[in-house]
């Protein structure tokens, strides 16, 4: 069952293409934060976001920016196989649970930072993760089991 909506225009196609301009434009991202943010280090914007530790936001945020960019590269995968293949195949659950271990990372270091240098997008950013992990784990035990579930109808009809 593959997801076609539109025929060659499909939204999950519309969705890969999407997300394959948004990695493209994540390691431009990556790549220029630390200009940009030594740009507005001494603003009050800055401050009231990031904390007083320059340096610690710098790298909690670039190590969180390479983590959002491979659970992007994940999610890729994951909607490749779900265009070229079944839904509900074995694999799908897989792409899950590499997601939630990605986002419980930046949850963990959101968590770490909390203690070093407090911010309210800190802790807001920790939250969201954490509820990323979580929600991608149970939407991955709900993908397997009807993987399981498929087959096993398969092997009954």
């Amino acid at each position: 069952m593959k997801l076609r909506v539109l025929g060659k225009r499909s939204l999950s196609s519309f969705c890969l293409i999407l997300t394959n301009i948004t990695l493209l434009a994540g390691i431009a991202v990556i790549i220029f934060m630390p200009f940009v943010f030594s740009l507005i280090r001494s603003s009050v914007f800055n401050i009231f976001f990031f904390g007083n530790q320059y340096y610690i936001s710098l790298i909690s945020l670039e190590a969180g920016l390479v983590i959002v960019w491979l659970i992007l590269n994940e999610f890729r995968k994951l909607l490749k196989k779900l265009v070229s293949e079944d839904a509900f195949s074995r694999s799908n659950p897989i792409y899950l649970n590499r997601i939630s271990i990605l986002s419980m990372s930046i949850g963990a270091i959101m968590f770490i930072k909390c203690f070093v240098d407090f911010s309210y997008i800190t802790l807001i950013s920790m939250i969201i993760t954490f509820a990323l992990c979580l929600f991608a784990k149970i939407f991955s035990g709900i993908m397997l089991r009807a993987a399981y579930l498929k087959e096993h109808l398969e092997l009954v009809v």
